[in-house]
């Protein structure tokens, strides 16, 4: 038993005996090992600018009072009890199950995992403050307390898996070869990612602005689950992207609060949406994605997705049945979906709630939609069969529109017929041109604007002028 207040000296202190502290102890050296148990009812603090080695559980029969150990060195223990607060204010070695009675754990410095480690306070906040790695499993349970990890986790050697339960999770970049689940409401900045693990959220998820403002979710082949609803840090000052070959499931709102900029799933995979999406990222032209669902989408309410500043929003493919989706903004929707995608029915059409500038398909889909009046630019890929306003727009590839401003059936060989005419576009780039549907000059060196004629047919800027120079060349003669 150590009934001392304090043992100093300036080398190693080794115990190689069971200790047991009566009453608050100090050790002070450098090197320190506790090769046998160490148990309580009274404090331990430990200074050492070396190594402190706890070779037993510590608290294990009797718990401490606390455990404290000063910056500089390391820290390697093994299971630890103390009724009140444990601080590693060095770098700190885990292996075991670390337990306070509503009071802190604190580690001040790096943590690394030597074997599979939990954490429970039972009320007391968890701080980790500098990088956590280690191939092993790290489960925290602060019940009502709070976690908050300072920097990255797994970054340089990947945790096998995270659960940490709390009602208030912070967290940076964590890397996982393994699940993650957080039960309860988790802050993330920068990147996520699970390598095929699933990654789950219970309680509510928002993306932090630390870092780049982008919320980055990489699942693999796992899945990703958002339970409660999903918002940013600022309005529109966050992003959130979702890449996973596995489900990706949101249970509830999107951007309800504070909207995100920006909102995408990757190709592979299917996501699943329970409630409206809402973004508020700056659009630069109507043709900046702002929405992108680039995965099989299914309803399971009804949904709709709102980009209030007018970017556009991109659909693969979205099963609503027996729900409703809706649509509201003032850019380009398109429908990337494969051939034979279907959005929409007769009985359940799409809703656009504000008539966008654009409506596209980029492969032959059928599409059923009412908007308040036809969007101004219908863009229509070959063998689309598409309804609007309850009537016929275009039955196959070979019919062409005169409804709108700009109307084509996206690379047919009069490329664009117009209701009014003399309307010009700027087609300076090949992917302005793509957009409109100009396939005869797709790739020409510069580009060449277009000018929708009389007869509502778009020609290149300056086509048939040579012929009539040389027309009026022969009449002069």
């Amino acid at each position: 038993a150590i009934n001392g207040g304090s043992v100093t000296t300036t080398g190693a202190q080794t115990y190689g005996d069971a200790v047991t502290l009566g009453v608050a102890t100090t050790i002070t050296g450098v090197g320190n090992t506790f090769s046998s148990t160490v148990n309580g009812p009274g404090a331990l603090t430990v200074n050492d600018v070396g190594t402190t080695t706890f070779a037993a559980a510590v608290g294990g029969t009797t718990p401490l009072a606390s455990l404290t150990t000063n910056a500089g060195g390391s820290t390697s223990v093994q299971s630890v009890t103390t009724t009140g607060a444990q601080i590693y204010n060095d770098a700190l070695i885990t292996s075991g199950t670390y337990t306070t009675t509503n009071a802190a754990f604190t580690a001040g410095s790096t943590t690394q995992l030597a074997g599979a480690t939990t954490v429970n306070t039972n009320g007391g906040n968890v701080s980790l403050t500098g990088t956590v790695d280690g191939a092993q499993a790290l489960t925290i349970n602060a019940v009502t307390g709070s976690v908050t990890f300072g920097t990255t986790v797994g970054a340089t050697t990947p945790l096998t898996g995270l659960s940490i339960t709390s009602p208030s999770i912070f967290a940076h970049d964590v890397t996982t070869n393994g699940d993650q689940l957080y039960t309860g409401n988790v802050t993330f900045n920068s990147t996520e990612s699970t390598n095929g693990g699933n990654f789950t959220v219970t309680g509510t998820t928002t993306a932090g602005n630390l870092g780049n403002n982008a919320l980055v979710i990489n699942t693999g082949t796992g899945n990703a689950t958002l339970t409660g609803t999903v918002n940013g840090t600022t309005v529109g000052g966050q992003s959130l992207t979702v890449n996973s070959s596995g489900v990706t499931t949101f249970g509830s709102l999107v951007g309800n609060i504070i909207p995100l900029s920006t909102l995408t799933t990757d190709a592979p995979g299917s996501s699943r949406f329970a409630n409206s999406v809402t973004v508020s990222g700056p659009a630069l032209t109507s043709a900046t994605q702002l929405i992108s669902i680039n995965d099989a989408a299914t309803a399971t309410g009804n949904v709709a997705l709102t980009s209030t500043n007018g970017g556009a929003i991109t659909i693969n493919s979205f099963v609503t049945t027996p729900f409703t989706l809706s649509i509201d903004t003032g850019g380009s929707v398109v429908l990337s979906g494969a051939a034979g995608t279907t959005l929409g029915s007769a009985g359940a059409p799409l809703i656009l709630t504000q008539t966008p500038l654009n409506l596209q398909t980029l492969n032959a889909s059928n599409l059923f939609f009412v908007s308040p009046t036809l969007p101004r630019g219908l863009i229509f890929a070959p063998g689309s069969s598409v309804f609007g306003n309850g009537a016929l727009l275009a039955a196959n590839s070979a019919q062409l529109l005169a409804v709108s401003t700009v109307s084509t059936v996206q690379g047919s060989a009069a490329v664009a017929v117009a209701e009014a005419s003399k309307v010009g576009f700027d087609t300076d780039s090949v992917a302005q041109q793509i957009n409109y549907g100009f396939a005869g000059d797709i790739g020409v060196s510069p580009p060449m604007n277009h000018t929708i004629d009389e007869t509502g047919v778009s020609v290149p800027e300056g086509f048939g002028q040579e012929e009539d120079e040389d027309e009026d060349k022969k009449k002069k003669k």
